[in-house]
């Protein structure tokens, strides 16, 4: 699946020397956006959001145990692991998910999906893992293609009004300026999340971007954590699998 839409970029994107630049998002195709993204790279916007999620993030349970006990691994190394198909469950797990785990496991109550302390703990290990690659876990049954197909398959349909899928702006039309914004690429996209939207103020997962996208071509939204959205985020992480995560992003 990646080296279908690796061979579609290369064929667009001509003059783009090396297709990981795409992890940088429309910066890596519109200058004015590189150039306004390095004005704010000394103070960042983002930057309160990752210290909150850090706080977040060392914060002790009420039990004595704590988030990072509930992962296996380093704390850079846990972002580029998700999302990944569960197999006990039979379904896609995200981060997202995977932190709610925790939190219920010790007798917390889930944070809210698409919330800000939730938001900022995905910022923080974002963050964290900057530099390192997406590596999630490669499809291990038949289910797991399953969940990988049917992915492809909603980033590849056409929905709505307009009639439009997810490829038509991100593949076709990638590069291309729309109502003065220039439509960003698919793949690598999934390591920049979540990001910073400058006209909103806030953080904003790839699910809320999923949605806003459906609203724009004037089709009904899945819900947050929906197993279609979480299918579409493990299709576009596992078609950017090995690119740079760059997390957080920024949005216009």
């Amino acid at each position: 699946m990646q080296t279908e839409l690796e061979a579609l970029y290369r064929a667009r994107l001509p003059g783009l020397a090396n297709l990981h630049d795409l992890a940088r998002g429309v910066a890596a195709l519109d200058p004015q956006v590189a150039e306004s993204q390095a004005a704010m790279a000394d103070f960042p916007p983002w930057e309160p959001f990752v210290a909150d999620g850090e706080a977040l993030w060392n914060t002790p349970f009420a039990d004595g145990s704590s988030y990072a006990a509930c992962f296996a691994v380093p704390t850079a190394a846990i972002r580029p692991g998700y999302p990944r198909f569960d197999e006990t469950s039979g379904e896609v797990v995200t981060l997202d998910l995977a932190i709610n785990a925790c939190r219920v496991v010790h007798g917390l109550t889930p944070l809210r999906h698409g919330g800000e302390e939730l938001n900022a703990l995905v910022a923080f290990l974002g963050h964290a893992a900057r530099g390192h690659a997406i590596a999630i876990p490669q499809p291990a049954s038949a289910a797991a293609e399953a969940a990988l197909a049917d992915g492809r398959a909603t980033f590849f349909a056409r929905r709505g009004q307009l009639e439009l899928a997810c490829s038509d702006c991100h593949v076709q039309a990638v590069g291309r300026v729309l109502r003065d914004v220039t439509l960003g690429p698919a793949i690598g996209v999934a390591g920049r999340f979540p990001v910073y939207s400058l006209k909103a103020g806030s953080l904003a997962s790839l699910q809320a971007r999923f949605q806003g996208c459906f609203r724009v071509v004037r089709a009904a939204p899945h819900p947050l954590q929906s197993r279609a959205w979480r299918n579409l985020e493990y299709y576009l992480n596992a078609v950017s699998q090995g690119y740079p995560i760059t997390a957080p992003g920024l949005l216009r």
